[in-house]
């Protein structure tokens, strides 16, 4: 019965949003949204399961930590602007058809939020009182994870504000070992779910939304879509893209050691 609950729900948001973007020709709040419902989920599980053990407790509060800090952040980046650009591509490549195709991304995302709140479920449905070294090295994942996303998004928005940085790169700090920072430390926060799972009954669904949104921002919204417009902005992405890794952290290609013959 909650499975039904939270996809109703859910369901019913993002149809909502739907209706509200075909009248402000703005889809970029659907982001916000799928975060913003993520958490909400969260609390429901938490409530239908009476999810007080520890396990319980650290999933709830990390989940909350994560859901208010990603949909605040993004809140205020998209508050009184223009509709995303990615959002405002499709709309033109789309044309007529943009209603139509508009539903089926709100409604994609009703139904990736739901799959991905699934990592809850086995942390909530475990009723033991006695935590363990997975749930307290998982948490102290997520928790990082967090963190560090929120410090790869404040260096981008720093280098941003700055008018003299217009047209270049963001090649240092947390970005100087990843392209996408943020996207990974997105990733290694979900990570952190099946970590405090471990061993726990159905733990391995705890680890869904680290394949959901590694497949998303690998392979679909996220990198792909960096790749296609940063050349356009940024001339000299190329050699950027061609010397740092694109999603996991590693040293820059020409610190590497060299090999020997």
């Amino acid at each position: 019965m909650v499975f039904l609950i939270t996809l109703s729900i859910n369901l019913a948001a993002f149809l909502g949003l739907w209706l509200y973007q075909e009248v402000s020709k703005n889809a970029s709040f659907v982001d916000v949204l799928w975060a913003f419902s993520i958490g909400v989920q969260a609390g429901i599980y938490y409530w239908w399961l009476g999810g007080q053990s520890p396990h319980g407790v650290l999933t709830l509060f990390l989940a909350v930590f994560w859901c208010l800090r990603l949909s605040l952040y993004l809140t205020r980046r998209l508050w009184r602007q223009a509709e995303d650009s990615r959002y405002r591509k499709l709309r033109e490549k789309w044309g007529s058809a943009s209603s139509r195709n508009f539903l089926w991304v709100h409604l994609m995302n009703a139904a990736v939020s739901w799959l991905m709140a699934l990592s809850f479920y086995p942390l909530f449905a475990h009723q033991s009182e006695e935590g363990s070294w997975a749930l307290w090295l998982g948490f102290a994942l997520g928790m990082s994870a967090i963190f560090l996303e929120a410090l790869a998004d404040y260096q981008l928005k720093k280098f941003k504000l700055q008018k003299a940085n217009q047209g270049r790169v963001l090649d240092t700090g947390l970005w100087r070992y990843s392209r996408h920072p943020n996207y990974f430390f997105e990733w290694l926060h979900w990570l952190s779910y099946g970590v405090m799972a471990w061993g726990l009954t159905l733990g391995s669904l705890s680890f869904v939304g680290a394949v959901v949104i590694y497949v998303f921002l690998t392979r679909i919204t996220g990198i792909p879509f960096e790749r296609d417009k940063a050349p356009e902005v940024r001339p000299k992405y190329a050699e950027y893209v061609a010397k740092t890794s694109a999603f996991f952290p590693w040293p820059p290609k020409e610190t590497r050691p060299k090999e020997r013959a």
